[in-house]
């Protein structure tokens, strides 16, 4: 047998069939791009009959993510307790309802949430200014077990110095309404409130429900309320649901948030059912 020969078929052989997989897969992608955007350009013309409007683009941009992972996340208050202390510090804490405090700053708890105040002194200082104002919040966050690792910041002035406002992302994906602002003055931090979540693990990806699915879900709602408008935002993300308890530990859920002409928002789960 010519070997040679044989190896040089055997090589085209598997050439042509790597490429004919190939040009399945580009295919196979282009047809079911085609179509996810006639169904979507179908429900846009639904919604429209409604009197619920979006724009072509803001649909368009959010038809073919198809994948997320699930969070599990632990709260960066472990319990009211030892926060306080790592706050406050561990002598002379006064613990009233839901309340840690000392005479010269307080903590807070409701829900997931938290407040720390101070009644003169700064909590922390530092000598402040508008360019440090990220560094040194932040570095304060983080001595008190806050993983800040993943998000979009804001620095603002206000009468007495600065404003802070740390919003939690995983993935580049928002937890939405989980963020924490620093209150600063020239000479440190006079309050600090808020909540956040520290990252246990990570799922490999999931599938969620495609947004002309989420829509239709999105217009029963409005119809059932009675209310008509035009969708000014959509975004994917996270969301916790239950911020009224306090959780040492969630499984964060994959969520569309639809924001409409009055800037309110719905939360519709993008769990894709089993």
């Amino acid at each position: 047998m010519n070997w040679h020969k044989a190896k040089t078929i055997l090589i085209i052989y598997f050439i042509i069939t790597n490429f004919a997989l190939l040009v399945y897969l580009i295919y196979g992608n282009y047809i079911t791009q085609g179509t996810k955007t006639r169904v979507a350009e179908q429900v846009m013309e639904l919604l429209n009959e409604k009197n619920i409007y979006i724009d072509k683009e803001l649909l368009y941009k959010n038809n073919f993510i198809n994948e997320m992972r699930y969070v599990y996340v632990s709260n960066a208050i472990k319990n009211h307790e030892s926060f306080a202390a790592e706050v406050l510090g561990e002598e002379n804490i006064i613990a009233e309802e839901n309340c840690f405090k000392t005479d010269r700053a307080y903590v807070c708890f409701e829900g997931d949430s938290f407040e720390i105040g101070t009644y003169n002194l700064p909590i922390a200082e530092y000598q402040v200014n508008k360019n440090n104002a990220q560094k040194y919040a932040k570095e304060y966050l983080e001595s008190i077990g806050l993983e800040i690792k993943e998000y979009e910041v804001t620095v603002s002035n206000t009468e007495n110095g600065y404003n802070v406002v740390f919003s939690e992302y995983i993935d580049d994906y928002e937890i939405f309404g989980t963020k924490v602002n620093v209150e600063m003055q020239n000479d440190g931090i006079y309050s600090v409130f808020g909540s956040w979540y520290n990252v246990k693990s990570k799922s490999d990806k999931s599938n969620i429900k495609d947004i002309s699915g989420i829509l239709i879900e999105y217009m029963n709602i409005k119809m059932n309320k009675g209310l008509s408008d035009s969708i000014t935002d959509i975004q994917l993300g996270y969301y916790t649901f239950e911020s009224n308890d306090f959780h040492e530990s969630l499984l964060l859920t994959p969520v569309w948030k639809i924001t409409d002409g009055n800037n309110e928002n719905e939360y519709i789960d993008a769990r894709e059912s089993n």
